[in-house]
């Protein structure tokens, strides 16, 4: 398992009225308050969930969604955006923006595998 850098321990002890906590995953570290994940930091940047009410923030200030490569180069975007150093720096925006992220409901669409054995979105 994965140690937190002091990054990683620097957001959750500046989270103290959310009562966060950091557990290792996918060689980073996702950002949990109670049981749900609102965030996860990766290579020493935070990425908090978006949804509905939320991603005007980041675009606003130009922060691109979290995406990674799979295997044959197709690109998945995630949920997530990175939040910028500058606002980061701000607790009572760090505080907002965690907020946010913690309203932005569990999931997305369900999967429905189809007679293939392939995967559908589901609404």
């Amino acid at each position: 398992m994965a140690k937190p850098s002091s990054f990683v321990a620097e957001i959750v002890e500046r989270l103290p009225p959310l009562g966060a906590r950091a557990r290792a995953m996918f060689g980073g570290h996702g950002v949990y308050i109670e049981d749900t994940m609102m965030g996860l930091v990766l290579h020493d940047r935070l990425y908090l969930k978006t949804g509905d009410a939320n991603p005007a923030d980041y675009e606003a200030v130009g922060s691109k969604p979290f995406t990674y490569a799979r295997a044959g180069g197709r690109v998945i975007a995630m949920t997530c955006h990175e939040v910028p150093a500058d606002l980061f720096d701000d607790d009572e925006v760090h505080v907002n923006w965690a907020q946010k992220a913690l309203a932005v409901p569990r999931g997305g669409p369900r999967r429905k595998k189809t007679a293939g054995g392939k995967s559908k979105a589901r609404r």
